[in-house]
């Protein structure tokens, strides 16, 4: 323990006071040593400051502290600069000694614009480190800083680096980014308005890269799914993987690409035709190939249609040419806006050149109209080319083999792309011509032969019959007043002379008959055929009863026709029916009628009506061999000879012209000794 003793001396002696120092004593001990550790920690502080000052002149950051300057309410309103270094001066022209204890305000009032001050404001009251950017202008120079605000007791320390040249580099970095974006933007809608897709494909690890448009091309989603070249096969056309699969091999072994066509099928099971093609690169250290493709499925429909449509346009123009060949004809077309002109090959043809032989110029045409023709050709041409109106005429040319021809020409005018055209076609008609002069001299020697054949019904109707008349009134008074006189031969004899003077007169009324039906055309009506059978069976009522024969008939139509005509025809085929009868059984007709669409008559005859009345007389009587079902409608032949049933051989040839003179047909068939069915088909 220490203790201070004071002795101090007094009138009658001394004073001593004592007190314990040993609190004092290891007082001073305790501040000695602090004394000796501050200037320790002093001198360790002028190290540690000259170790700052020369640390925050050797970096090249911008150091500053400032301290709060707060208001009544505490509110932080400013900051006092209590330091900065030396590396303020790009910031400032002011030096650090000059700045330092002045408010932030004054030498940066800027801060309280653009969010300096609420972000070291915030970074002390949050005590969190806030880093921010800040551009700072000087005589039209921008300059960027990046700045770090850290707490540091009522205040905050900011440390500053420039980024202006990193700032520059990342502005054109997002400047090229919004460039690639807006072009990558740009690619990716032309690929859609182009139908076209593009792709980076690895070959050695059988990667692919497609752009979103491809992927619509094939029916999918952008990166629906990674391809392959095995999973992209599954959209190829069956008929074009064997052609795919040897393109694929020689692209990875060639090393080149062709283009080349090829149809894929898409999702939704659309065919499509896509073009492709690329090259081969260098990516990464690695050898790729990158290349587009292209939807060509319109321009290959398109490319097939036109195709189509140029085979169709040849052949057509080679059934033209065909067609003008067979019909002795050509077309020309005259641009008359600039007085050009085109012919067909026939037309060199039709005069006896060889197709483009001359230029088709009226001068060239001229020489090969007729001279007694071409002044009437000539006005033809001008008054067509000035009334733009196409009369057909005629004109006879000399061909260059010297033959005389008649053309026809014909033609009308059109506009073609502002360009006027005369559209036309010549015809070779001298074998009409020929034809017309033939069937003249026919005329009039059918006018003739009509005349003579008129002639011969008179001489028929009176001559002829006068004197058979006049035979047959002498054979009947010799038999009448000599009969008894006369031997039997002599008898037989007479008898002969009645049947043969007899079948004369039947002769000439069949002839004039046959010979008078074409010129009764005029006279059709409207015929019951009810009504025309009953007239029939009526005349015909002794030869019926006297055969015993039976005729059932269907209800029977109305018809236009020749009232006695048709009374004829049913005339003569039910006649020949009771002629031609069965000795063993009683003859039965059999009348049946339907009506029929053309489709049903014969293939072989012409049909000028879409339905018909079809009448079938089917009788059972002796019948006839069906290899002479033609033979028996011509006139004069017979199937039996006239000892064996009587008649003239007209009978049927009547019939088979009246159903003419009717725009009908009528066709027979039969069967020895089982009948025979006559089948008439009037026009509905």
């Amino acid at each position: 323990m220490w203790f201070y003793t004071l002795v101090t001396p007094l009138l009658n002696g001394i004073l001593i006071t004592s007190r314990n120092a040993t609190y004092e004593e290891k007082t001073k001990a305790a501040q000695l040593e602090l004394k000796k550790r501050l200037e320790k920690q002093n001198l360790e502080l002028l190290d540690n400051r000259a170790f700052l000052g020369n640390l925050f002149k050797s970096i090249s950051h911008v150091v500053m502290h400032f301290k709060s300057i707060r208001d009544k309410n505490n509110a932080i309103i400013d900051f006092e600069i209590l330091f900065v270094n030396d590396k303020i001066n790009p910031i400032t022209s002011d030096i650090p000694s000059e700045i330092k204890n002045k408010k932030t305000s004054e030498i940066f009032p800027g801060i309280f614009n653009d969010g300096v001050f609420e972000n070291l404001v915030q970074a002390i009251e949050t005590q969190t480190p806030i880093t921010y950017e800040v551009p700072y202008y000087e005589n039209g120079y921008e300059q960027w800083f990046k700045a770090t605000a850290i707490k540091l007791g009522d205040g905050v320390t900011v440390t500053t680096v420039d980024i202006t040249e990193e700032k520059k580099k990342s502005d054109q970095l997002i400047q090229l980014n919004e460039r690639l974006s807006v072009q990558n933007t740009i690619f990716a809608d032309a690929e859609r308005l182009a139908a076209t897709g593009s792709y980076i494909w690895d070959i050695d690890d059988d990667v692919s890269e497609l752009s979103d448009n491809y992927y619509r091309l094939l029916g999918c989603e952008p990166n629906e799914f990674k391809l392959s070249f095995k999973t992209y096969r599954s959209f190829i056309h069956p008929d074009d993987l064997q052609e795919y699969d040897k393109k694929g091999l020689e692209i990875a072994k060639n090393k080149r690409i062709e283009e080349h066509t090829y149809r894929i099928i898409t999702k939704q099971g659309n065919v499509k035709y896509l073009k492709t093609n690329g090259q081969f690169i260098k990516k990464n250290n690695k050898t790729v190939v990158v290349g587009v493709v292209q939807d060509v499925t319109d321009v290959v429909e398109f490319e097939n249609k036109l195709k189509q449509s140029n085979d169709n346009l040849k052949f057509q123009n080679t059934f033209l040419e065909d067609a003008e060949v067979l019909g002795k004809m050509g077309s020309f077309r005259v641009n008359t806006t600039n007085n050009s002109s085109e012919i067909s090959d026939n037309i060199y043809r039709m005069l006896d050149c060889k197709p483009h032989e001359f230029a088709p110029t009226p001068k060239a045409y001229f020489t090969f109209v007729h001279p007694d023709d071409l002044s009437n050709f000539k006005k033809n041409i001008n008054k067509i080319l000035v009334s733009k109106t196409f009369k057909p005429f005629r004109c006879r040319i000399i061909t260059k083999n010297e033959t005389v021809k008649y053309f026809k020409f014909t033609g009308h005018f059109d506009t073609y792309n502002e360009d006027e055209y005369l559209f036309g076609l010549i015809q070779d008609v001298t074998d009409d011509i020929k034809a017309e002069a033939f069937l003249k001299l026919k005329n009039r020697e059918l006018t003739r032969s009509n005349a003579e054949l008129e002639s011969f019904n008179r001489v028929a109707s009176h001559d002829l019959q006068e004197p058979l008349r006049k035979l047959q009134l002498f054979v009947s008074r010799i038999e009448d007043r000599e009969g008894d006189q006369l031997s039997e031969k002599g008898t037989v004899y007479f008898g002969k002379i009645k049947n043969a003077v007899t079948r004369m007169q039947a002769l000439i009324s069949n002839l004039l008959t046959y010979s008078r039906i074409d010129s009764t055309k005029k006279d059709f009506e409207k015929v019951n055929l009810n009504q025309t059978l009953d007239k029939v069976k009526d005349d015909l009522a002794d030869r019926i009863k006297e055969a015993n024969a039976f005729i059932i008939a269907d209800k029977l139509p109305k018809i236009k026709g020749v009232v006695f005509q048709v009374e004829q025809l049913f005339t003569n085929i039910l006649s020949n029916a009771l002629k031609y009868k069965s000795t063993n059984k009683a003859p039965k007709v059999q009348i049946v009628y339907k009506k029929v669409s053309a489709s049903e008559l014969p293939k072989h005859i012409i049909k000028e009506s879409k339905k018909y009345h079809r009448i079938s007389f089917i009788d059972n009587g002796i019948g006839f061999d069906s290899k002479h079902s033609k033979k028996i409608f011509e006139v004069f032949q017979r199937l039996h000879q006239k000892t064996e049933y009587s008649g003239t051989g007209i009978g049927l040839a009547i019939c088979e012209k009246i159903v003419e003179n009717h725009n009908g047909y009528i066709f027979a068939k039969g069967e020895v000794g089982v009948g025979s069915e006559f089948v008439v088909y009037f026009p509905a």
